[in-house]
């Protein structure tokens, strides 16, 4: 109970061990294994010692180095009855092995989620293994995703080359081990928009992990889960609905209810939902990924900070914007608490909350984290960039600032059409974005050309209810309106009403603007 006296224990013999304080919080109204402070019986009584039952389980809440060769591992005091630790407790007896072997260690701390101790420990193995050892292979794996995690991406592909490498020279009893970084670096290669080499990669491993006898349903169900979001990102929302559902099939069979990976895999459907207008079922599936996480994960873990992330994207398209925003702040709030390196998630999360603020219409508050996530370390063109310049041309067109709306809009554009296929949605979005800066800005020639290109886009790829075709058609409209093309206008405003549920409140206005259209036109 006393600190001084623990640190004592650890003890300062051998400088190359590791020094390990086990910090313990007991919640005594819950029913859990006996346990008894002895003070009172102690021959040294200012120890003040506690005696455990042997069997009592502790859950692990935090890591923590607090000086050199010296660590706190918070623990809290499981109950007794505890059914749904004991399934996962069970599955990962599993998963990493009822034995231990050199690798373990890092297979704790990278469910954890400490990245940097995992990368020191498996440093660490890489100098004093020989260089044909068999775990060689799968420690450069291992230290590519951390290297991926931290969002050093240079470094992450050099070591999954080299595992790749190591591992194929072994052949067929490398097989499990090879299909790892296949699928970790088509991981990468998504992260950096290139989607060819991504699903490329995500084949490569499902086809090896096929060929593996037995098949390890649980990783085979993460590529699964990665060839989704490939397909997601691309706008193949039916594949990659296909590829989750396939990962969730599996994962319902052979984890427990409240293992993490069931986190990711409702959260893509979530996104699908996302993408697919099912604002109501999106929110409830990233809702209760948060559940699942807050349950079996450390609160700032980076699962439980891209719930909120999302949640509050959910909260955007049900346009309750206070909600929104409490879910982008308190997504930031735990990425910055937890040191998050990877600067392709800060932009997010500094651009997401400038969302927020945005279409609170508090654009000077918005811009400031608009500026915070342009000065995250990544190229100028990089993808995660596409929504803060996005949000910064939203800004400046409130704002009445027109010339600089077009000029971010335009950088959000020239993103997207690096990355994206030419018919996807975001194009589309961003052509309507420039028409309608142009419009505001008097060239109605220019604007009615973008918004005909956001319109051929959208008719391949969007429902016909879809509401950004509603809003494009209207655009046309009303260029056609000020060209004094009243047919065309009134034609494309007939086509908006068909995209708008008749209980819209701009529903009656189209049909008065009709109205007068024709009136012009019988003139």
């Amino acid at each position: 109970m006393d600190r001084n006296i623990a640190c004592s224990f650890a003890g300062t013999i051998d400088p190359h061990i590791q020094k390990i304080l086990f910090e313990m919080k007991i919640n005594i109204n819950i029913n859990t294994k006996p346990f008894a402070n002895i003070t009172h019986l102690s021959a040294i009584p200012s120890e003040n010692e506690i005696l455990f039952t042997m069997g009592t389980v502790f859950q692990i809440d935090s890591v923590e180095e607090l000086s050199n060769k010296l660590w706190k591992i918070g623990l809290i005091l499981s109950e007794k009855q505890d059914k749904e630790l004991t399934k996962l407790t069970n599955h990962f007896k599993k998963e990493i092995g009822e034995t231990t072997d050199l690798l373990t260690f890092g297979k704790f701390l990278f469910l954890m989620g400490q990245h940097d101790k995992e990368e020191r420990y498996y440093e660490m193995l890489l100098k004093q293994l020989p260089y044909d050892h068999k775990d060689i292979g799968t420690i450069y794996n291992n230290i590519g995703l951390v290297c991926k995690h931290k969002g050093n991406v240079v470094m992450a592909i050099k070591n999954l080359e080299q595992a790749i490498n190591l591992l194929e020279k072994r052949g067929l009893y490398a097989y499990q081990a090879l299909a790892s970084p296949y699928h970790n670096l088509a991981a990468i290669y998504y992260d950096e928009g290139n989607y060819v080499l991504a699903l490329k990669y995500c084949e490569k491993s499902i086809e090896t992990k096929l060929k593996c006898i037995p098949t390890d349903l649980s990783s085979l169900a993460r590529t699964y889960n990665s060839t989704g979001s490939v397909y997601l990102t691309t706008a193949n929302y039916n594949k990659a609905l296909k590829y989750f559902q396939l990962a969730l099939e599996i994962q319902l069979k052979v984890l427990p209810p409240n293992h993490p990976e069931l986190i990711t895999t409702y959260n893509n459907i979530g996104n699908i939902y996302l993408e697919t207008n099912d604002f109501i079922n999106a929110l409830k599936n990233h809702q209760y990924t948060l559940k699942i996480g807050l349950n079996c994960l450390p609160p700032n873990h980076s699962l439980i900070i891209q719930a909120y992330n999302n949640i509050g994207k959910a909260y955007v398209q049900l346009l309750n914007y206070d909600e929104s925003l409490k879910s982008f702040e308190k997504a930031l709030e735990l990425a910055l608490n937890n040191h998050v390196s990877n600067h392709r998630d800060l932009v997010s999360f500094y651009g997401n909350v400038g969302q927020g603020y945005r279409l609170k219409n508090d654009y000077n508050t918005a811009l400031i984290y608009y500026d915070k996530a342009l000065k995250c370390s990544l190229p100028p063109n990089h993808n995660s960039f596409n929504i803060v310049y996005h949000g910064l041309g939203s800004c400046y067109q409130m704002k009445g600032d027109y010339n600089e709306a077009l000029k971010y809009y335009e950088k959000a554009l020239e993103i997207d059409q690096i990355y994206l296929s030419p018919n996807h949605p975001n194009i589309a979005m961003r052509y309507s974005n420039i028409s309608e800066i142009l419009l505001l800005k008097g060239n109605v020639n220019e604007s009615l050309k973008y918004s005909e290109k956001a319109l051929q886009i959208q008719l391949n790829v969007s429902p016909s209810n879809d509401l950004s075709l509603c809003r494009t058609y209207i655009a046309i409209a009303t260029a056609h309106t000020y060209l004094k093309n009243y047919n065309l206008a009134i034609q494309n405003f007939e086509k908006a009403l068909q995209c708008m549920p008749s209980n819209s409140p701009f529903y009656l206005t189209i049909m008065e603007n009709i109205k007068q259209l024709s009136t012009l036109k019988n003139k």
